[in-house]
């Protein structure tokens, strides 16, 4: 006899909300952010692709490489982007743990079907809400909780940028604009002189208070998603399914490209795939930041700075890593410790932030 449960909500099983809000800038958008959290999660993560079949033939495309040249290639399906099952320790030290992830042994025998791990990282983040086609802020102030994920390119390029501003949460930073389709998030990174959160009491308050309310506790799914073996396992088989059909009809001089719709396909399908030298990458567009820097080598600089460092909320960032030094602050003494109280009023320092927040637990 199968089992039955009461309608009770002690009986009710915890699930995963995957419709949080996301970080996402479209075509010829910016944004402006802050980062109240100073250490974001990361997972290591596979991301798995394999050739698309179609009436039991490989799709092949015509891309293109830096150089402009041509040369025809598998059409490839995402799959999942899926956290790595290998132990962290072991990840750490040898970027790989094919004994416990069948997707770390695949990538070890057959390094074309899949790829060693690479972390990626993700944060919550506050965004304000500005003016069309700017970084100028709305009135009345307001701000949202987004969840930024982003992979090890982009990590590096805000630790530099905390190397040279110190707290980032006293400087806001500004994106953009995105210069690729949303899939791709591919924008420069500056540095604001100011974060306008911290402009007055009423918007600490507030800024404070939406990110608690609405920061997600499990960022790690928005890093990949977790699965048991068995399901990895699925996965793993699919891949070497759909790679044995696509090696077992051969690219040719004889294939047809019209099929697939010519270049349009094959100049998106380049995009999401390094070029014939290296080897085949899938991936979600936010990973080609971590495969050689591929978007970084074209990204353009941000505008540099005005002399003038007390910007307002309209100036010029500042590119990432071309910011001035900062020079140093005046040694205080310590002032006594106290209970953080639970709302900012305007003249406190950003000491007692992660009390504030509740990061200090």
């Amino acid at each position: 006899m199968s089992p039955r449960v009461e309608f009770s909500s002690d009986n009710k099983k915890a699930t995963t909300n995957y419709d949080y809000p996301k970080l996402k800038l479209k075509v010829g958008e910016s944004a402006r952010i802050v980062l109240l959290e100073q250490a974001p999660t990361f997972e290591y993560v596979h991301t798995l692709n394999k050739p698309q079949i179609v009436d039991g033939k490989p799709i092949i495309i015509e891309s293109s490489r830096k150089d402009g040249s041509k040369y025809k290639d598998y059409k490839m399906d995402f799959v999942t982007r899926v956290i790595c099952l290998g132990d962290e320790s072991t990840l750490d030290d040898a970027a790989s743990d094919p004994k416990n992830c069948p997707v770390c042994a695949l990538a070890k025998t057959n390094p074309d079907m899949a790829k060693a791990p690479a972390r990626r990282f993700a944060t919550n983040v506050i965004r304000y809400k500005t003016k069309a086609g700017g970084t100028s802020l709305v009135t009345p102030y307001s701000v949202e909780t987004l969840v930024w994920a982003f992979t090890e390119n982009v990590f590096n390029k805000i630790a530099d940028a905390k190397e040279e501003w110190d707290d980032l949460r006293k400087h806001d930073l500004i994106l953009g604009p995105c210069e690729a389709p949303e899939m791709f998030q591919k924008f420069p990174i500056a540095v604001a002189a100011k974060a306008a959160w911290g402009e007055d009491a009423a918007r600490k308050k507030l800024t404070v208070e939406t990110f608690k309310e609405n920061a997600i506790e499990d960022l790690s799914i928005a890093c990949g998603t977790r699965k048991e073996k068995r399901w990895v396992d699925e996965d793993v088989a699919a891949i070497k399914s759909a790679w044995a059909v696509a090696l077992g009809n051969p690219i040719t001089d004889d294939d047809d490209l019209s099929e697939v719709g010519g270049d349009l396909d094959a100049g998106l399908d380049d995009l999401l795939k390094p070029t014939a030298k290296e080897d085949k990458v899938a991936g979600d567009v936010d990973d080609l930041f971590a495969s050689d820097e591929k978007w970084a080598d074209e990204a353009p600089a941000a505008n540099p700075a005005d002399d003038d460092l007390d910007l307002g909320l309209d100036e010029t960032p500042t590119e990432v890593k071309k910011a001035p030094a900062k020079k140093p602050a005046a040694k205080t003494a310590p002032e006594p410790e106290e209970e953080a109280p639970t709302v900012v009023t305007g003249d406190e320092d950003l000491d007692d932030l992660d009390a504030l927040l509740g990061l200090d637990d």
